[in-house]
């Protein structure tokens, strides 16, 4: 299941109850006359109160995509403060849609109401959330009351200066009881106090002794094979799992992560669980099917302009490698002339990708409606089929050809632990625009991170870069 520190869980559920009594409050100041005294409270409950108590938890969403609950945020009063205004701005356009479609609703419906919520709603937040819960959250912390008792894996520079930022103000709400390092002694101090506990491999014994909560992993200086055997050992035994690493460069730049003063340290906590993959099959089945349906007219079109460009079939099959390396047929339009395959040999030494993979920004096999097809991601719709028949996801890392899979390292194949998808992080930081090794870390983060939530985020941040071609070809 996702794991949530406390303290996140209690910001979260005061948002909540902020959001439903702000709404509360607005509707008895509109209208007056509407309460439990002269209305029957079941009628009262299901004529507004739960319509927005359930829509306020797509708030809490909101919240969250506006890094509301990121420690760096809500430690911050400007920062936090801009977050709310945008968070409760884009959650009122939401609402205002919500009304139009329950106008049977004479609360929800209520210009007024909804304009007064905004008010009270926004001012409430900012209370609680700077003026109440930042203030009660840093006293405690500076006050050694109910720290989080916290591993660093890596007695380095890197690992000593983070331990040095959480230990400087003590506003995070961390105690640092010690380090595990593979090349220093144990008992060697590091940090004010706290020394190297033993060797990575004893992180059981120490997770258990100190009764931790959260382990950091602050090592750059290995190579990126140790550095996941690192997080396979760690991610079972505590509920955070935060990672802070020159090898993980390329991920600050292209999603929401925290920070501890200037450094940056990324959430590896979660994963995709059973219930979470049952609901992912789900997402993935009526998705796909849904965009079946409405692109037919697309397939007949493009199918005609294929046919009447170049010579040979619609679509174009090719051995692709699935979830723990299983191989399964994946379908495109196709977009080169037939004999690409064959060309391929002649132009390797032009190839621009690094890595396995073959990529030529102006690929003389491509033809005309390959091209535009290509620009806009157009050829990859056939792979809803795929999608459909459980051998693909719509989100994950794009499944690579046997030939590449030989020469994978072993840290690339990582990758193959969650399903393929037809999109996926990298594709929507840049594409064809990275390099190989750019797009398995950020495959690999989403393998450490994959969830429902994180799927829905990157399919709709997938329509404008598919609109927009941005570093397709």
């Amino acid at each position: 299941m996702l794991r949530i520190p406390f303290h996140k869980v209690l910001l979260a559920i005061g948002d909540y109850v902020v959001l439903v009594g702000s709404y509360m409050l607005a509707v008895q100041l509109r209208l007056p006359d509407l309460s439990v005294k002269s209305v029957d409270a079941m009628t009262l409950f299901s004529s507004y109160l739960l319509i927005f108590s359930l829509y306020a938890l797509v708030w809490i969403a909101l919240f969250q995509n506006f890094n509301l609950y990121k420690v760096h945020v809500f430690l911050s009063v400007v920062e936090q403060f801009v977050c709310i205004v945008k968070a409760m701005g884009y959650g009122l356009i939401g609402l205002i849609i919500v009304s139009y479609f329950t106008k049977d609703s004479k609360v929800l419906e209520s210009r007024l109401v909804i304009g007064i919520f905004a008010l009270i709603g926004t001012t409430s937040l900012i209370a609680y959330r700077i003026g109440i819960y930042r203030n009660a959250f840093l006293t405690l912390s500076r006050r050694a009351i109910g720290l989080r008792n916290i591993i660093i894996v890596g007695a380095g520079e890197h690992g000593k200066r983070i331990a040095q930022e959480i230990q400087g103000e003590n506003r995070y709400g961390l105690n640092v009881v010690g380090f595990l390092d593979d090349a220093l002694a144990p008992g060697t101090e590091i940090s004010q106090g706290a020394k190297v506990l033993g060797k990575v491999e004893d992180a059981p014994k120490f997770i258990k002794e100190y009764a931790c909560d959260e382990i950091i992993i602050a090592i750059s200086n290995i190579s990126y094979e140790r550095l996941h055997d690192i997080i396979d050992i760690c991610k079972p035994l505590v509920s955070v799992l935060k990672l802070s690493s020159r090898l993980y460069e390329i991920v600050p730049a292209k999603v929401p992560v925290e920070f501890y003063g200037n450094h940056v340290v990324m959430d590896i906590s979660n994963g995709m669980d059973g219930v979470h993959r049952l609901y992912k099959r789900a997402l993935d089945f009526a998705i796909s099917l849904t965009l079946l349906a409405l692109s037919f007219p697309v397939f007949l079109i493009v199918s005609l302009l294929i046919k009447s460009d170049s010579p040979g079939p619609i679509f174009y099959r090719q051995r692709r490698v699935g979830k723990n390396g299983k191989l399964f047929w994946c379908y495109k339009f196709r977009s080169m002339y037939v004999d690409a395959e064959k060309r391929k040999r002649e132009l390797e030494a032009m190839n621009e990708a690094s890595g396995p993979i073959f990529k030529i920004k102006n690929d003389p096999r491509i033809t005309r409606v390959g091209r535009f097809i290509r620009k806009y991601s157009i050829d990859e719709l056939p792979q809803l089929i795929n999608v459909l028949m459980g051998q693909m996801s719509l989100v994950g890392p794009r499944p690579g050809t046997p030939d590449e899979l030989k020469r994978y390292e072993s840290w690339h194949k990582r990758r193959l632990k969650v399903p393929q998808g037809i999109t996926g992080l990298w594709q929507v930081s840049g594409r064809s625009n990275l390099s190989f090794n750019e797009m398995v870390v950020l495959d690999l983060y989403y393998a450490e991170n994959a969830s429902v939530m994180v799927d829905i985020n990157i399919i709709l941040r997938t329509i404008p870069a598919v609109l927009f071609g941005r570093g397709a070809y």
